[in-house]
């Protein structure tokens, strides 16, 4: 732990980048989901769709790595309270987009 402001960067940069590849693929599998089920809906908003997952993506992917970074800043205090909830929350964006997206496609169109 004596050497985690070498890294503290680095595992921040390692959480935003997982979380734009993790965020971003649930965000293309949900609007493909939507294109597919609600097509007329995805033609006529599909750039603000696009739009507004490229949003929640990038927003979720830099608070990931900042929260991530903030909360390693006193190696004494490790796992911390802020490590552990922007971990939780970084993993449940995901995991919640994909329910809503297995929502979306179960729909009976």
């Amino acid at each position: 732990m004596g050497h985690l402001d070498a890294f503290r960067l680095a595992i921040a940069a390692c959480a935003l980048v997982s979380s734009l590849l993790l965020n971003g693929l649930t965000a293309l599998w949900i609007l493909r989901a939507v294109a597919a089920r609600a097509s007329a809906i995805y033609a006529e908003y599909r750039n603000w769709l696009i739009g507004a997952a490229g949003v929640v993506v990038i927003a979720s992917a830099a608070g990931a790595a900042y929260f991530t970074y903030l909360g390693m800043a006193d190696p004494r205090q490790l796992p911390n309270r802020v490590a552990m909830i922007t971990a939780v929350l970084a993993l449940g964006v995901p995991f919640g987009l994909t329910w809503i997206g297995r929502r979306i496609s179960q729909r009976k169109g």
